[in-house]
C-alpha cells in the first residue's frame, strides 16, 4: 500500500468533522470519500493541504513522515497523545466523542459481510469493515472512528 492510500485511510473518518466546522468543502469531502472508498491514491498536496493539523503534527514528530512506518506511529500512538493533551480542535470536543477519535485495537467477534462487531469496553459494537475485506473473525484490528482501518 501506498503511504497516500495509508494516511487517507486512516484520516478519511475525520473529514467529516473537517465538513461541520468548514474546512472543506462539500466536494472536497465528496471527493475524498471516493478515494477513500476506492483505496485511490490522492495526491500528498491535497492531502497536506485537506488534513492540515495531522500534518502538523507529522512534520513536528517525523521529519521523513511520508511513509508508511512512520503514519502508522502517528495514527497508532502519537495521535491518541494528541487527543488526551486537548491539542488544537481536541480541546472542543466533548470526552466521549474524544474517546472515539481514538485510534485503538479490538478484537473482530464476528463479521456480517461489511459490519464487523467487535468488544469495546465490555459492549459489543458494530464497526464498518469494508477496507478489510479479508479480516477474519478472532484477528485484531485498528478501528478509528467507528471505521475498521487496519489489521493489527
Amino acid at each position: 500500500m501506498k503511504p497516500e492510500q495509508y494516511f487517507l485511510r486512516y484520516a478519511f473518518p475525520c473529514a467529516h468533522i473537517l465538513l461541520e466546522q468548514n474546512k472543506i468543502t462539500k466536494e472536497q469531502y465528496i471527493e475524498m470519500k471516493k478515494a477513500f472508498y476506492e483505496n485511490a491514491i490522492v495526491p500528498r498536496e491535497k492531502l497536506e493541504n485537506t488534513f492540515k493539523a495531522a500534518f502538523r503534527r507529522l512534520k513536528a514528530i517525523k521529519e521523513d513522515y511520508w511513509n508508511v512506518d512512520a503514519l502508522r506511529h502517528y495514527f497508532v500512538s502519537y495521535h491518541n497523545k494528541c487527543i488526551d493533551e486537548n491539542e488544537g480542535d481536541y480541546a472542543k470536543f466533548s470526552e466521549e466523542f474524544k474517546e472515539d477519535c481514538k485510534v485503538k485495537k479490538y478484537k473482530i467477534l464476528k463479521k456480517k459481510g461489511v459490519i464487523f462487531i467487535i468488544d469495546k469496553n465490555g459492549t459489543k459494537t458494530q464497526v464498518e469493515g469494508k477496507m478489510l475485506p479479508d479480516a477474519k473473525e478472532g484477528e485484531y484490528i485498528y478501528v478509528h472512528l467507528g471505521v475498521a482501518v487496519e489489521i493489527a
